[in-house]
C-alpha cells in the first residue's frame, strides 16, 4: 500500500495522549494514527514532532484506552550540521490514558458527546533515535544525529473533550441530492499535567457526507503552555501553537487529513488513520481455501516483513490453520550516535493458528505462529565509521509470533482486509563473534519486536 500526502512542510502536532481529532461518526472501535513527514515527496523536515503514532480502542461501550508515541527533535540553526551545545537536541515522549464517556446523545449521524480522561505522560530516551535512523538507513535518507537532552520524568495528566456533530435536514430536498448531507462539527480539548503543562485544541468545521464518504474542512487553533524544562519541549510547543486550516477525508477504514498552518504558524502536518470496526454484514470466517499476503513493520528492530500464508479448506472452525512463509529485512541502529547498524535477513517457514468464533461480532482475531528458519546478520558503520563493515554470519533460528488482527474491510466470503498488532520473537541457535572497528562484537542474539501490519486475504 502506497500513500503520499502533499504538504509544503509536513510535521506532526496533535496533543499526545488524547484521542484522534476526527468527527465523532468517523470514530470506530479501534483506530491507529500514523503521522510522519515521510508521507510527502516534496519535503523532509525531520524536525519538532517528527513522528507521532496514536492508538485508541474502546474497551467497552463507554471506556476508551489511548496510547501515544512521539519523537521530538530540534536540529538547530545549522539544520544538517552539528550545532553548539544547547542549540539542538532530541527527546522521546510516551503517553497513556484511560477515558470515560459520561455523556453521549446520538440521533442518526448527529452526535453530542463528552470524554473525560486521565493517565501518564513520560519523557526520556525510549529508543527514538535508533527507530528513526533505522528507518532512514533503510530508505537511504540522511541520518539525524542529535544528543538527547537530560529530561527524564513522568507526570500525571487529566483531559476533557467535548464535541458536537450535526447534519441539517431538508424536508423538500430534491431526489438528486437525497444521498448528500451537509452539517457542522465543533470540537474542543483541554489537557493539564502535574508539571504545569497545558495543551488545548479548539476547532470548527463544515461537514459533507455522500453515502459512505465523509469530508470535513475548517479552522482549528492550538495552544501550548508550560513547556520550559528543556530546549526541545520549548521549541516543539512554540512550533505547534497557532491557527491552522484543516481538510479531512474518510471512506470505510481509511482517513486522510492535512492541517496547514496559517499566518506565523508553521505547524503543518498530514496523517493517515486506519479504523477497525465490527462489520455485522460479514460472516466471521472465510469458508474454503485462502491465500493471505501480510506486509509488516517491526520496531524497535526496524525491519520490513513480507509474509505469505496458505490455509486449506476449513469451514466454520473456531481455529484456522495456515502454512507460513516469512521473510524479514532489518536495519537496526545499535548506538544513539548512529555510527553502527546491524543489518539482518531472516527466512522462516512455520504454521499459524488464528482463532475466531461463530458469531458475527467476531471482528477481532487472535493468532499464534511458530516457525523455524535461517537468519544472517552483519555490522555496518555510518558517519565516521562509514568504511567499516564486519563479516556476515548466520544461524538456524526459531521464531514465535502472537497478537491480534482487526477487521478493516471486506466482502462476505470473498476477501478481507485486516490490521495487525503483535509481538515477534526470534532465537538464533548459536551466537557468533564478529570483528568491527578493531573490536569484537557478539551478534545473532535472541530479541523481540512489535509488529504492525496489513493483511489481505482472498478466498479462491
Amino acid at each position: 500500500m502506497a500513500l503520499v500526502i502533499y504538504s509544503p512542510v509536513l510535521l506532526a502536532g496533535d496533543i499526545p495522549g488524547v484521542p484522534i481529532v476526527q468527527p465523532p461518526a468517523v470514530h470506530q472501535d479501534f483506530q491507529i494514527q500514523l503521522s510522519n513527514d515521510f508521507f510527502t515527496l516534496f519535503s523532509n523536515a525531520d524536525d519538532f514532532r517528527t513522528q507521532q503514532i496514536t492508538l485508541s480502542a474502546y474497551v467497552s461501550a463507554n471506556w476508551l484506552f489511548v496510547l501515544d508515541q512521539s519523537l521530538l527533535t530540534v536540529r538547530g540553526p545549522q539544520h544538517d550540521d552539528p550545532d553548539p551545545l544547547g542549540a539542538e537536541g532530541r527527546l522521546d515522549q510516551l503517553s497513556a490514558s484511560l477515558a470515560y464517556r459520561p455523556y453521549q446523545h446520538k440521533d442518526d449521524d448527529n452526535i453530542d458527546q463528552i470524554l473525560l480522561g486521565a493517565g501518564l505522560r513520560s519523557y526520556g530516551n525510549f529508543d527514538g533515535a535508533r527507530i528513526q535512523n533505522g528507518v532512514h538507513r533503510m530508505l537511504n535518507n540522511g541520518l539525524v544525529d542529535l544528543p538527547y537532552v537530560q529530561t527524564e520524568r513522568t507526570d500525571a495528566v487529566v483531559w476533557l473533550r467535548g464535541s458536537r456533530q450535526y447534519y441539517f435536514s431538508y424536508p423538500h430536498q430534491q431526489e438528486s441530492l437525497s444521498n448528500w448531507q451537509f452539517g457542522y462539527w465543533l470540537d474542543a480539548t483541554g489537557l493539564q499535567t502535574s508539571d504545569g503543562q497545558f495543551d488545548a485544541t479548539l476547532g470548527g468545521y463544515g461537514l459533507i457526507k455522500y453515502r459512505d464518504v465523509d469530508v470535513w474542512y475548517g479552522l482549528r487553533g492550538d495552544w501550548r503552555e508550560g513547556y520550559d524544562r528543556d530546549l526541545v519541549q520549548r521549541a516543539v510547543a512554540e512550533h505547534e501553537s497557532g491557527a491552522s486550516l484543516v481538510m479531512g477525508f474518510a471512506y470505510g477504514p481509511l482517513s486522510l487529513e492535512t492541517i496547514e498552518g496559517i499566518g506565523d504558524n508553521q505547524n503543518s502536518f498530514g496523517r493517515l488513520v486506519l479504523s477497525a470496526h465490527n462489520d455485522l454484514t460479514l460472516t466471521p470466517n472465510l469458508a474454503g481455501p485462502t491465500l493471505t499476503y501480510q506486509f509488516g513493520l517491526l520496531s524497535p528492530e526496524v525491519a520490513i516483513q513480507n509474509q505469505l500464508r496458505w490455509s486449506p479448506e476449513q469451514q466454520h472452525n473456531i481455529a484456522r490453520y495456515s502454512w507460513v512463509l516469512d521473510h524479514r529485512y532489518g536495519t537496526q541502529a545499535i548506538t544513539d550516535d548512529v555510527s553502527q547498524f546491524k543489518i539482518s535477513s531472516q527466512f522462516v517457514f512455520g504454521m499459524e493458528t488464528a482463532f475466531g468464533g461463530q458469531a458475527k461480532q467476531d471482528w477481532l482475531q487472535p493468532y499464534v505462529m511458530l516457525g523455524a528458519g535461517y537468519r544472517s546478520e552483519y555490522l555496518e558503520g555510518q558517519g565516521t565509521l562509514a568504511d567499516q563493515e564486519s563479516e556476515k554470519v548466520s544461524s538456524a533460528v526459531l521464531v514465535a509470533d502472537t497478537g491480534v488482527r482487526l477487521h478493516l474491510a471486506g466482502k462476505d466470503n470473498d476477501w478481507r482486509l485486516q490490521f495487525q498488532l503483535g509481538l515477534t520473537g526470534w532465537l538464533p541457535l548459536t551466537d557468533k563473534q564478529v570483528s568491527f572497528n578493531g573490536e569484537t562484537a557478539t551478534v545473532l542474539r535472541a530479541d523481540m519486536s512489535w509488529v504492525t501490519g496489513m493483511n489481505m486475504t482472498w478466498r479462491y
